[in-house]
């Protein structure tokens, strides 16, 4: 496949551009398409080799689109929003198929679980949804632990475990992550111990889920041992604020982006 140095619009100065920031950016499974959601609501969808925009979705939120994802098929994008909507579009109609209500705050995180049979949402309401793909039917909804009475952390991802179906794992916006179960249980916690532990921004799994990693926000990556909990080595990552992780789906490779105009990729 190319790299991005081969890619010959970007060398000509082509680009794959919106009219406002774009908040996020997901690639199909088979790497040809990209789809990106922008501050004004809209998403586009772009082959990957040529830059070509081949489907734009005006007003596919009111508000912000927080993050995409493609079906397994390619054939549909799922979407949430700052409007606190979860949605289904056609790519080929670039119409609405589905849409998941429930949350009461902005939906941060979505990503299709089980096969693309239920789908997996997190919000700064303090809850992960679960949700059945075809009937948009919210089949569970549950919160992770809080520090005090009365808190709702944001939780701000979840990433589903490569081991077992059942389990993910969720980064909410506190020093702790979780492994939970469907049911709501938590099977293990990941901490930053200490009085000075800061808030996770984000977090990512391993490809083979023997490690979950998590961003702070003082800019230090955090690597814990999946199966005991235990806290293996901690980095100096991020320069500036902190804002996200992306784990290369092959090899044992991490992204980490800040507010610093710099994307760091390291070994892990």
């Amino acid at each position: 496949s190319p790299s991005a140095g081969d890619l010959s619009y970007q060398a000509q100065d082509k680009f794959m551009l919106h009219s406002c920031p774009i908040l996020c950016v997901a690639f199909s499974r088979d790497g040809e398409l990209i789809c990106s959601g922008d501050q004004q609501g809209a998403i586009k969808v772009w082959r990957y080799r040529s830059g070509q925009c081949i489907r734009t979705i005006q007003g596919a939120h009111s508000e912000g689109v927080t993050t995409v994802r493609f079906s397994r098929c390619g054939g549909q994008v799922l979407s949430g929003s700052f409007d606190g909507v979860v949605r289904v579009h056609g790519l080929k109609s670039g119409r609405v198929l589905k849409e998941f209500r429930g949350h009461t705050s902005y939906v941060n995180h979505a990503l299709y679980y089980a096969d693309g049979a239920r789908v997996l949402t997190a919000s700064s309401d303090g809850t992960v949804a679960i949700w059945e793909a075809k009937t948009t039917e919210m089949a569970k909804r549950m919160s992770p632990p809080r520090r005090h009475a009365g808190d709702e952390a944001t939780v701000l991802s979840v990433h589903p475990y490569p081991k077992n179906v059942d389990y993910f794992v969720v980064c909410n916006r506190s020093p702790s992550m979780y492994l939970m179960t469907q049911e709501g249980q938590v099977v293990r916690s990941f901490e930053c111990e200490g009085e000075d532990a800061k808030d996770f921004v984000a977090a990512c799994v391993s490809t083979r889920g023997e490690y979950v990693y998590g961003l702070a926000a003082d800019g230090k990556l955090h690597a814990f041992q999946m199966e005991t909990g235990r806290l293996e080595e901690t980095v100096e990552v991020a320069e500036g604020e902190p804002i996200g992780l992306c784990h290369h789906p092959l090899q044992n490779v991490i992204a980490a982006f800040s507010e610093n105009p710099k994307v760091k990729i390291f070994g892990v």
